[in-house]
């Protein structure tokens, strides 16, 4: 009984220590799958061309997919001598390149001209956020990478916001991986939401509120003017900082 018990244990902590180990640089749900390219190996990026999965070969390449790794924290699927884990949210080590630019921590990374390779990003579709610097000319590397396909903006506007919105509405419904990534979009819009219709509701209510003042005392009317500026100036302001807080969410 004793040496059942200490097997198990043994067990337990071997299995407590190495479990970092095999899954360093990789955190998320990988699929199991087959893909069209024999090449392709762990840290590469894969997109879809001609309904094919490959390592992606183009900068922005909107089609881009997932990148390979070798062992992932969690896999579904059949995991035979065919098939490669391929993760499309969370944190992966990815083969980057600095030949768009030396990378530093947060900037975006996206698809190259190199295949399966990834480099600085700037607007366009990106794969995620580099969590470490890469700055070698001389070579490509590998860096962790926080994996969150989808659109990246150096100047948003309502228009870049709503399609991104729009892009990770259909991201997300289509692969329940990218949950966190359809939550963050949500959130911004209830918060941008909100916003407004605060805003609408107590402009509406200082302006009426003004109207009737000045129509109870004339005389005041510089007066009561001045305040009904004063609080559309607080309630643009307000109504400013909510946008950014929902633009921010989305950049970041």
């Amino acid at each position: 009984m004793k040496a059942a018990v200490f097997v198990f244990l043994a067990l337990l902590v071997s299995f407590t220590l190495l479990t970092p180990v095999f899954a360093q640089g990789v955190s998320g749900v990988a699929n199991n799958m087959r893909i069209d390219d024999t090449d392709a190996k762990p840290g590469d990026i894969l997109s879809v061309a001609d309904g094919k999965i490959v390592r992606s070969a183009k900068v922005g390449d909107p089609a881009m997919f997932g990148v390979v790794v070798q062992f992932p924290t969690i896999s579904y699927g059949d995991k035979t001598d065919t098939t490669v884990a391929v993760l499309s949210s969370g944190r992966a080590d990815v083969h980057v390149s600095a030949a768009a630019g030396a990378i530093k921590t947060g900037d975006p990374i996206t698809t190259s001209d190199k295949a399966g390779v990834g480099q600085k990003g700037s607007a366009g579709y990106i794969l995620g956020k580099a969590l470490a610097d890469y700055s070698d000319t001389s070579q490509d590397g590998t860096i962790p990478v926080l994996i969150g396909i989808g659109i990246f903006s150096t100047t948003p506007n309502t228009g870049s916001v709503l399609g991104q919105l729009l892009g990770a509405l259909s991201i997300g419904l289509s692969s329940s991986q990218n949950f966190p990534l359809i939550l963050k979009y949500i959130s911004a819009a209830l918060i941008g939401g909100i916003t407004f219709i605060i805003a609408a509701f107590t402009f509406v209510r200082f302006m009426r509120s003004g109207l009737e003042a000045i129509g109870r005392n004339p005389l005041a009317k510089g007066t009561i003017i001045a305040g009904m500026m004063v609080n559309a100036g607080i309630v643009l302001i307000l109504t400013v900082a909510g946008f950014g807080i929902a633009i921010a969410i989305i950049a970041f």
